[in-house]
This record gives C-alpha cells, structure tokens and sequence, in this order.
C-alpha cells in the first residue's frame, strides 16, 4: 500500500495567555498521513499565518518523497529482519522444509557450495546493516555502501575475525552477485518490495587464461606426488589432467556407487575399468545442473586406475581418499616439488589442458580430433562455457598456419 501524505489546515486551540479579544483558536498546517499497518499519524508544522501555503507543500513532498523511497511494508512479510530472514532463507533454498519445491524455475535448490557462499553474503549483509534491520528497507544508497565498505575490508566482523585478509575485487563483485540473487528471490517471494541491488556493478573481471599443463609436466607431477604425498594425490592430478574432472568430482568419486540426477533417477557411477570409462554425477551449482555424465579412459590413466585397484589404494571408497582441505595449497607445493613453477587455477587448467588435448586429438593413436559436442558432453558444460573459458589456441595450431603449406614454386 502506497502511503499518501495529505497537507490540511486544522483548527487549534490558543495557549490561555493568547487568547485575547474572545479569539480561543488558530489554523494551524498540518500533515496526515496512514501507515501501512492502518494506523493514522497527523503532525503538526507551523500556524498559517506564520507559514505560507507554499512552505507548508514544500515540507509535504519532503515527507512524501521521504515515504516513496523508503516504502513501507504492506505485511508482516516485508518486515521481516536479516536475522530471522537469513536461517529461513537457508531452510527453502537447500528445501529441508517438507514438501516445499523452492523457486523451481528462477532459483531451484541449491547444492551445499553454494548455501555456504549464500550464507557468507548474508553475514556480510548482517555485519553491514545490523542483525534487526529489515531486508524490504534495504535502499539504492544502502547497496553502494554496502558494496564500498566491502571493497574497502570493514565487513570483517562477518569472518568472526578468523581472516583479516583484505577481499580482492573479483571476490567483492561475487559477492554481490551472490546478494543481487538473494535480494531478487526475496522479492519474487514477497519478503522485499524491490531489489536495492540491481543496478550495483557485479560482472565478472577477465579471468587469467588457464595454464598449459603438458603431458611432460603431468609425468613430473605424479612422480613428485608419488614420493611425496602418495597414491591419492597422483589419482586427483591423472582424473583432473586425463580425464578433465573438477576438483571435488575427482575427489569424491567412488570405485563403485550410486547417485540419483536432478530428475531423480538413479545411475550406476564410479570407474568401469572394463568399460573403459567413469561414470560420474556432474557437480555443477543448481539442482537441475546435476547431470549424469561418462568419460573415457585413456590409456595412460587405465594403467594408473588399474595399479592403484590392485593394491591398498582400492579398499577405500573414493578412489583418492583426500581430505578437502587446502588442496590448491597443496597441489601447488606438489609442483614445486616437481621443479615447475605453480601456475593459478591449479586445477582448472589440468582440466582445461585435457579439453584441449581432446579437441586436438593429442589423446588418440592417429590424431584424429574429437567433435566439439563430444568433448563438451565428456568435460560436463556446453560449448559457450568451453569456448570462454577452457579451450585456447595452441601453439601447434599456430605452427600449421606459420609453417611451410607447400613447396616453393620453381621457375622454368
């Protein structure tokens, strides 16, 4: 309900030591006004005859402008507070409320990453505008603040103070993504009236480009990884580099299991060493991103996958057996060990060097390259993402068109 502020001339009484010649009264401007919740409000702002009329509508439509910014909420909904709004948030997006769907086609469910990223940015938003402020009085003005004292390090506190280290600017812009989507579902759901955030800046810097990991540089890596940290780091190093699995895929993939998609059918996933392939249940954010998937075998992963099922390394459930702790930090020693200096996006460009091999055909006897579609569908994403992010020129593409393409003519 929009509250509309009306401007009146009422009549008041006179102090008794006014009142002079049987005059007991005066007009007197005054605003009236009613709250969303039904209650009448009337303020008083000067007599007439010491304010002119134009004064009087100058103070109205500051009070009115005032109301219009800062709409007022038409239920208990929109007065909801960060404090109450961020567990109940939470609770419908990971759907641990019985027979609640979520936002299905906007905002499905979301996977246990991104309910962590979703609750960091709302303590930020807490640490930012206090526990009790209500998420629908969250202003335009609010969200840049919001956004410059996060650039600037002052949110902190939202860490408890584990991690003084300053977020970088590719960091700030995710989070705010991540409150540009929090804020949208809360309007469509009625918590918000509008979304503060929408015109805030949030798109994604350039990425670095990925790190070429040679076949050669993959061999120095599992053999440091052998000596040092054993049989479970050179199997995350060959699935992320011979078999282009994320992080976390390769970390958590099971000898033998099974894993239900976003539909609900249930698939056989783990290693088929018979077949020749991994199967596998896509990790990628939002439910209906999880996808069943199978990728080959190469040969030099098969005789990797086979030694480690022949001994110890087998009995475990995963094939790595790892923790997830500070694995970048740790692969990245890995490299050091191996007299290679440590590239960024460790293990993204294992991966993204395997997509490439594939396009280039570096994984097959005769060279023959592997159609876009087919690499798209074995590596988990689709052709944009591959294009943006994962495939590059590589040298050798370069040598053909450099090279020598025929024979010098020879004048007779």
């Amino acid at each position: 309900m929009t509250t509309t502020v009306a401007l009146l001339k009422v009549e008041r009484p006179l102090p008794l030591k006014k009142q002079t010649n049987g005059k007991t009264t005066r007009l007197v401007w005054t605003l009236r006004w009613r709250s969303s919740n039904g209650t009448h409000h009337s303020k008083a702002i000067g007599d007439c005859k010491k304010i002119n009329k134009r004064q009087a509508e100058k103070t109205q439509r500051a009070l009115q402008s005032k109301f219009d910014c800062d709409v007022e909420a038409p239920d208990a909904a929109t007065r909801i507070t960060l404090e109450h709004f961020k567990p109940m948030y939470l609770d419908r997006r990971t759907q641990r409320v019985a027979g609640h769907r979520g936002w299905e086609k906007q905002s499905p469910r979301l996977v246990e990453a991104t309910v962590r990223e979703h609750d960091m940015a709302l303590r930020y938003l807490i640490a930012q505008f206090g526990a009790n402020y209500q998420v629908s009085r969250i202003t335009h003005a609010g969200a840049s603040k919001f956004a410059t004292d996060l650039a600037a390090n002052r949110l902190t506190r939202a860490r408890n103070g584990k991690n003084s280290r300053k977020v970088g600017e590719q960091r700030v812009l995710s989070i705010i993504r991540t409150v540009k989507a929090i804020m949208a579902w809360a309007v469509v759901e009625g918590y918000a009236l509008k979304n503060p955030f929408q015109k805030i800046t949030s798109a994604a810097l350039p990425s670095t480009d990925n790190h070429d990991v040679s076949l050669a540089d993959f061999e120095k890596l599992i053999k440091a990884a052998s000596a040092t940290r054993g049989d479970g780091w050179v199997l995350l190093i060959a699935l992320c580099r011979l078999a282009g699995l994320r992080l976390n895929e390769a970390r958590k993939l099971p000898w033998n299991g099974t894993a239900k998609d976003a539909y609900g059918k249930e698939h056989d996933v783990g290693v088929d060493l018979d077949g020749k392939r991994i199967r596998l249940m896509g990790t990628q954010k939002g439910a209906r991103s999880l996808r069943y998937r199978e990728v080959p075998i190469c040969p030099r992963l098969a005789e990797l996958l086979h030694a480690a099922a022949d001994s110890a390394s087998g009995m475990h459930e995963t094939v790595t057996d790892l923790s997830p702790h500070n694995l970048t930090r740790h692969g990245q020693q890995i490299a050091k060990d191996a007299k290679l200096k440590p590239w960024p996006k460790m293990f993204q460009s294992m991966r993204s060097s395997c997509e490439n091999d594939w396009k280039n055909g570096k994984h097959t006897e005769d060279g023959e390259k592997v159609a876009e579609p087919t690499y798209c569908r074995w590596i988990g994403h689709s052709s944009k993402v591959s294009r943006a992010a994962y495939v590059s020129p590589q040298d050798s593409e370069f040598e053909q068109i450099t090279g020598p393409v025929c024979a010098p003519i020879v004048p007779q």
